[in-house]
């Protein structure tokens, strides 16, 4: 009995902790990002070639595309119109060209879908090799952002090229370093390493071993998961490159995340996506021609979800009621981070500019529950619409405002006097009342011999509702008239003294 009671329990806590991590799931939104790179063998446009390219990215279908060797800004733009813009997925718009001046035959430009605007110019990272690596940065409709390092390592052919790719991924990891946890980063390209362990002559050090070396911040991890031993041409489900030389081999198109990116619910990479589009068997034989029509590499891609940032207070529905002589004010969150509270404004002016603070009610700090709050202005001096608006504060002194809600108080139809609230009272109380027409007014208190204790108002005010505070303060303690005169009306009530 004791066993079975004992496996019951854990099957219910199991369930609780299922049924609260799709909870906490559902309460954020997430889109899926797919982000491709593709080396494209010095691109010119072209029918056959351009046919190939579209029939290659098509069923691909990415959101971000990273190009690698396009030869000039006219290219670049023959790429996006006679490629990405005729496969059907959508239009792509094209980063800021940036000129290698190195070799202005070889560029990397980004695009990417109407999802994506781009945050800032690219820049130039690394220049003092045979090709270039840019920085690029987007930002997301969900208000996320993304660095992506366009990678193009020094090939082979050049003097000393252990030396220049170990440079360049000193570079890359020298920005990356300073780079924080909030900061989401990948870098993908071609990466031209033969060998992951590949080494500079007489050190330890090589560009892949610096770019994961996880010994200090802003190291990227390899979602292919490949060890870093051996020739890379031996893990041939990775080979991507020299389609047109005959042989394939090598891995040298990477994409490689920060983690950040793996580890975070901000920009997420989705385990598993990697893949290598167009190496069906390892071989040169099960490469599609039209992938060998393209290019001599092939492209990788991977997909990643991008979460939607979360208001720190999440606002779902504020609105304000005319009750009697009053404005009620009702609003409700959701969720809550860091709420210290909200300022509630008021505005009397149609276009809401000038706008003045009437009261605070505290925040309830973290919650993950509806909260319900309510503000009632009793400070309603005259006719017409009335707008109001939420002031919403962090802890951390940061604010954000609400919508602004509007409430039309009518003039009144006839004379009104309040009973005083609160009464009895000590020592101040206020008293409410409404006069339809321009006219002259007395407000006065009276003590029960008829004798005048205070003069509060006597003056010529305009048609409205008004509030005013009576002090008591020199009064003893017992029961008052105060009366209301305009014109030929008079309205009296009684209060209460109490101390």
């Amino acid at each position: 009995m004791d066993i079975v009671l004992q496996r019951n329990r854990t099957i219910f806590v199991l369930f609780l902790i299922l049924s609260w991590f799709l909870i906490v799931t559902e309460s954020f939104s997430q889109v899926t990002v797919r982000i491709m790179s593709y080396n494209l063998n010095d691109y010119t446009s072209g029918s056959s070639r351009n046919t190939a390219l579209k029939s290659v990215i098509t069923p691909i279908d990415p959101d971000i595309f990273v190009g690698i060797e396009l030869t000039s800004s006219t290219q670049a733009g023959n790429f996006r119109d006679n490629v990405l813009n005729q496969t059907g997925n959508g239009t792509y718009s094209m980063g800021t060209f940036l000129l290698n001046s190195n070799g202005p035959n070889d560029n990397n430009v980004i695009y990417y879908k109407s999802s994506f605007s781009e945050s800032a110019p690219p820049t130039n990272v690394i220049n003092t090799g045979n090709h270039p690596t840019y920085k690029f940065t987007l930002t997301h409709t969900s208000g996320r952002q993304i660095i992506i390092f366009g990678v193009h390592f020094t090939s082979s052919t050049a003097t000393n090229p252990q030396l220049k790719r170990y440079t360049e991924a000193t570079a890359i990891r020298s920005i990356t370093s300073g780079l924080t946890n909030g900061e989401f980063f990948i870098a993908l390209g071609d990466f031209n390493i033969a060998n992951a362990n590949e080494v500079v002559p007489s050190t330890s050090n090589g560009a892949f071993k610096t770019l994961v070396n996880t010994s200090s911040s802003g190291y990227f991890i390899d979602p292919a998961g490949f060890t870093g031993s051996g020739d890379w041409s031996g893990s041939t489900g990775l080979r991507t490159f020299d389609l047109l030389g005959g042989g394939f081999i090598s891995r040298f198109d990477l994409m490689l995340n920060s983690q950040s990116v793996v580890t975070s619910g901000g920009v997420e990479y989705r385990i598993g996506t990697f893949t290598i589009a167009g190496n069906t068997n390892g071989t040169l034989g099960g490469v599609p021609t039209n992938y060998i029509t393209a290019s001599d590499h092939l492209p990788v891609y991977a997909d990643y979800y991008f979460y939607e940032i979360p208001a720190p207070v999440e606002l779902s529905s504020f609105n304000g009621v005319l009750s009697g002589y009053q404005v009620d004010l009702h609003w409700r969150t959701e969720t809550e981070v860091n709420n210290y509270g909200f300022n509630i404004e008021r505005s009397s002016s149609s276009l809401g500019t000038s706008w003045e603070t009437i009261g605070f009610v505290n925040g309830n700090g973290n919650s993950n529950s509806p909260k319900f709050y309510n503000f009632t202005d009793k400070d309603i001096q005259i006719s017409g619409t009335y707008n109001y608006r939420l002031k919403q504060t962090d802890n951390d002194g940061t604010f954000d405002y609400s919508k602004v809600v509007s409430v039309d108080v009518s003039m009144p139809g006839s004379y009104y006097l309040s009973q005083n609230y609160p009464n009895p009272f000590n020592p101040e109380t206020k008293i409410d009342f409404n006069i339809p027409e321009k006219q002259m007014v007395t407000l006065r208190v009276y003590n029960t011999l008829g004798e005048q204790v205070a003069d509060l108002i006597n003056e010529e005010k305009d048609a409205g509702s008004y509030s005013v505070t009576f002090d008591a303060s020199n009064l003893p303690s017992g029961i008052y008239i105060y009366r209301l005169t305009a014109q030929k009306t008079v309205l009296n009530n009684k209060m209460t003294v109490l101390k």
